[in-house]
C-alpha cells in the first residue's frame, strides 16, 4: 500500500511542473491514461514477466507505484485549472469541486467493487477500474480546455465575466520558466502546507487503505456490507466539500485571506 503513496509524494511536483509547461489538459490526460493502465495491470501482476525478477510482492509495489506516479499529477493540475478558470473570491467553492469528485468516486466505488469482486473476483475490478479510467480520459481529452480563453463554448460575456472575477487575464506560461526554489523552500508558508498536509495524510489514507479491511477482518462484515459502510466517509465528503468551500470564500471576504483561510483549515481539521 505505501508504494502507491511513495510514488505519489516523489511525483506530486513534477506533476505541477508538467501542468505548467504543457498544461493541465495534457498532463491530466497522460496522468488519468498512466494510471489506469497500471490499475488494470495490477490484476495481471502474478502472471506478469517482472514476476521472475521481482516475485509476485515485489510486482504488485512496483505497478501500485506507478499508479501512484499518475495520480501524483492530479492534484497540482486540477488546482492549476481552478485559478485558470475561477476569480480568486470563488477559488474554495471551485476547489470543492475537485474534492466533491473524490467524494462522489470514493462512495460509489466501494459498493461497485465490492458486488464485482463476489461476481467475477478480485482481478476483474482492476480491469474494470482500468477501463473506466480509460473512458474519463477520452472524455476529458474531448471536452476540457486549459482555459476559458481556449474553449469556443465560451462566449464574449461569459469570458468578460471570468475576466473580471480573475481580475488578471490568462496568459500561456512562457516555454523556457526558471523555478525559483530557493525562494520556495524557504518560504514559511511552503513549509507550514507541507505540513498541514502531513498531518492530514494518516487519517485520510486510514479510509482510503485500511478502512474496508478493517470492516471486513475485525467487524466480520461481509464484502457486500463492507462495500456499503465503507462508502459512508466519502458521502459526507461529497456532500460536506462545497459547504466548506463556500464557508472558506465567505471567510476570506469576511477575514481577509490569511486568516479566513486559517479559520476554514482550522475548523475542517478539529471537526
Amino acid at each position: 500500500l505505501s508504494a502507491f503513496l511513495l510514488g505519489y509524494s516523489l511525483f506530486q511536483v513534477p506533476g505541477g511542473w508538467a501542468g505548467d509547461r504543457f498544461g493541465p489538459k495534457t498532463v491530466l490526460t497522460a496522468a488519468i491514461l498512466l494510471w489506469s493502465l497500471f490499475t488494470a495491470l495490477t490484476g495481471l501482476a502474478p502472471g506478469l514477466p517482472i514476476r521472475a525478477w521481482l516475485g509476485t510482492a515485489g510486482s504488485l509495489m512496483l505497478i501500485r507505484f506507478l499508479v501512484g506516479v499518475g495520480e501524483a499529477a492530479a492534484a497540482p493540475n486540477c488546482n492549476k485549472l481552478v485559478a485558470n478558470w475561477i476569480g480568486a473570491e470563488q477559488h474554495g467553492v471551485g476547489s470543492s469541486a475537485f474534492v466533491m469528485g473524490i467524494g462522489i468516486g470514493g462512495a460509489l466505488t466501494p459498493p461497485l467493487i465490492a458486488w464485482v469482486m463476489e461476481k467475477w473476483g478480485w482481478r476483474s475490478s482492476f480491469y474494470l477500474a482500468g477501463v473506466i479510467g480509460v473512458a474519463v480520459a477520452v472524455f476529458w481529452h474531448r471536452y476540457v480546455t486549459n482555459s476559458p480563453e481556449e474553449n469556443y463554448r465560451v462566449n464574449s460575456e461569459e469570458l468578460a465575466l471570468i475576466h473580471r472575477a480573475r481580475k488578471v487575464k490568462y496568459e500561456r506560461p512562457p516555454a523556457q520558466l526558471t523555478t525559483p526554489w530557493r525562494q520556495i523552500l524557504s518560504n514559511r508558508s511552503v513549509w507550514g502546507v507541507l505540513l498541514g498536509y502531513f498531518c492530514q495524510g494518516f487519517p485520510i489514507y486510514f479510509f482510503h487503505t485500511w478502512f474496508f479491511i478493517y470492516l471486513v477482518r475485525v467487524r466480520h462484515l461481509s464484502i457486500a456490507q463492507g462495500g456499503v459502510w465503507g462508502a459512508t466517509p466519502y458521502i459526507a465528503i461529497a456532500v460536506l466539500a462545497p459547504t466548506g468551500g463556500w464557508f472558506s470564500d465567505r471567510a476570506v471576504r469576511n477575514l481577509g485571506k490569511r486568516w479566513g483561510r486559517r479559520l476554514a483549515v482550522c475548523i475542517g481539521m478539529f471537526a
